[in-house]
């Protein structure tokens, strides 16, 4: 429930000397991580750009994951179509410079990003020409995602986890050490991973303490890894972080005579009600209030 109509941000690069089988791995995940997403009725989001490749002509071991991302979209969109669906909504979000968009996008790749807006799947949001900083960018992303998951990379992925936690969006840092598309930064995803496992609360705010053994079971790096249960238990992952949430607009002052039985109807009722139904209960209250009811206190406040 907590992915249908939630977007995730999907990140990430690889250094130029990276281990090509460990990339593969990860591409291959990034598949399975996609393909889960759309599955359970939510979307992503991701940039676009170049693709070089480690090993020339071979897409699984590109430099950059966004492309593989779109290429699973894609194949989801075309079998969907095949049955008679149509889209009422796009399903990818991508955001990138309109110079990337006009400039930088590869010949083969123009197609694809073609059937996907044919078949009202993919909204584009190329930014200001005159805007191609990075950062700008990265910060038009976050606001199109409600959680995100890299791996590899460096300060840029460092950025855009910073400023997903800010949005308090949950952020998933996977391990493989793959380096990063300019060699910068502290670590990119393989070091918050490491954050992650020991400062959860940082990074999911719903069931924090589970997060460091989940991350554990992530594991791209080791050898032995299967991309396939990585992307599955993955998705699992992002559906109980991003379970949806409402908030109360309530008496909270229990000065006030009808605070007893205020409280007593959210506690037996409400809460109850919107936790079987799957939602995250928050109450929020900026100030004590004064009144038994809530139009007064309004007016009071006009």
């Amino acid at each position: 429930m907590g992915l249908k109509n939630r977007f995730v941000g999907i990140d990430g690069s690889v250094r130029e000397d990276a281990d090509v089988e460990l990339v593969r791995r990860c591409h291959r995940a990034v598949r399975g991580l996609t393909r889960g997403i759309l599955k359970a009725g939510g979307g992503v989001v991701v940039s676009i750009g170049e693709e070089p490749c480690l090993v020339a002509g071979d897409p699984d071991t590109a430099r950059v994951f966004f492309w593989t991302v779109l290429d699973e979209v894609l194949r989801f969109v075309k079998e969907r179509l095949d049955v008679g669906m149509t889209f009422e909504h796009p399903i990818a979000r991508i955001v990138c410079s309109q110079k990337t968009h006009d400039e930088k996008i590869p010949a083969a790749r123009e197609a694809q990003l073609r059937e996907l807006n044919n078949a009202k799947a993919l909204l584009l949001k190329p930014l200001r020409a005159n805007w191609n900083a990075g950062a700008y960018i990265r910060e038009h992303q976050a606001r199109e995602g409600d959680a995100l998951v890299i791996l590899g990379g460096g300060e840029g992925v460092e950025h855009l986890a910073s400023l997903y936690i800010e949005r308090n969006c949950p952020v998933i840092p996977l391990d493989p050490k793959l380096g990063g598309y300019y060699s910068d930064g502290n670590g990119g995803a393989a070091a918050l991973h490491n954050l992650a496992r020991s400062s959860p609360a940082r990074f999911v705010e719903i069931e924090p303490e589970r997060l460091p053994s989940e991350l554990a079971l992530l594991s791209l790096q080791r050898a032995n890894a299967d991309p396939a249960a990585v992307a599955t238990q993955l998705v699992s992952l992002l559906d109980r972080v991003l379970r949806p949430r409402v908030f109360f607009t309530r008496l909270l002052n229990p000065a006030v005579t009808e605070y007893v039985d205020v409280d007593r109807f959210f506690s037996d009722v409400v809460t109850p009600c919107v936790e079987d139904l799957g939602y995250r209960a928050d109450q929020i209250g900026l100030r004590p209030g004064t009144e038994g009811l809530l139009n007064r206190e309004i007016v009071s406040a006009a």
